[in-house]
């Protein structure tokens, strides 16, 4: 099976995240309103309203999916740069928590008001293509030249993810929920699941909220192995035509997922 992306794309949707389906079904609930957030290079959540339905060939789910912007991918940057390459990522966030106290609110402010993406209305998507290497070195440097630590630029720049997904849910998941709405769980996964900064964050801009990480989910699934059971999943209703309802920011009601292509056995 292939052409997962090309089925999104004719669905009037940008290709990813295609996780949103999946999700749907695995975390819906006719009381509760959750978020799944994945934090990996890029960050994309699928919003879940209470009484949403993701069942296959039923009408056109109330759920949605899009980019939020970067997740790890600055901070991976950052601490390469500040360590020439000696460390690829802040472990469990030990070196943001020791900057807490001196992020630059400023630097968070002027980038993520002036980053032309976050003004976009979903469905959309991104990747390096926006949030590069070099983006986060114009940050580093920002942030160097006025003064700041290790410590507090990685902290700094912790925050821009973790605000990034604040100002995702309030200028676009909200409003979808109405004025009544309420975001009652948000379940983390992806390597930002293990950055206790960035679930701190997400719990006190949303203290009515439960911030859990996806392991804590009704349905027991592991994180790390998530992406594997969706392409499964994903195969096996191509293999079996089965159409799923689009997400509700979609042009179309349901979709085919993938083609699917003769094998060839080899004897060994």
């Amino acid at each position: 099976m292939s052409g997962f992306r090309v089925a999104e794309l004719a669905a009037g949707r940008q290709g990813a995240p295609l996780a949103g389906f999946f999700e749907a079904a695995l975390l819906s609930d006719p009381q509760v309103t959750r978020i799944s957030q994945n934090i990996g290079g890029i960050g994309n959540a699928t919003v879940l309203p209470a009484s949403g339905t993701a069942q296959p060939e039923k009408s056109k789910s109330t759920y949605m999916a899009f980019d939020t912007g970067p997740g790890n991918i600055f901070i991976d940057a950052a601490m390469r740069i500040l360590t020439n390459g000696k460390q690829h990522y802040d472990h469990d966030g030990e070196l943001s928590a020791k900057g807490e106290a001196d992020i630059d609110a400023t630097v968070v402010n002027d980038y993520l008001s002036n980053e032309p993406y976050f003004q976009v209305k979903p469905p959309k998507t991104t990747g390096r293509e926006l949030f590069s290497d070099d983006v986060a070195k114009g940050l580093v440097n920002k942030l160097k030249d006025a003064g700041k630590t290790p410590e507090a630029i990685i902290a700094t720049i912790t925050r821009i993810t973790a605000e990034s997904i604040v100002r995702a849910y309030e200028q676009y998941v909200l409003p979808h929920l109405g004025k009544d709405g309420n975001i009652d769980e948000i379940y983390i996964c992806g390597g930002g699941a293990y950055n206790p900064n960035i679930l701190k964050h997400l719990q006190q801009r949303f203290p009515k909220s439960r911030v859990l990480k996806l392991d804590d989910a009704p349905v027991k699934i592991d994180p790390s192995a998530k992406e594997a059971v969706l392409f499964a999943v994903l195969g096996f209703l191509g293999v079996c035509g089965r159409t799923v309802p689009v997400a509700a920011d979609s042009e179309s009601t349901v979709l085919s997922w993938g083609s699917s292509h003769q094998g060839t056995t080899v004897a060994i």
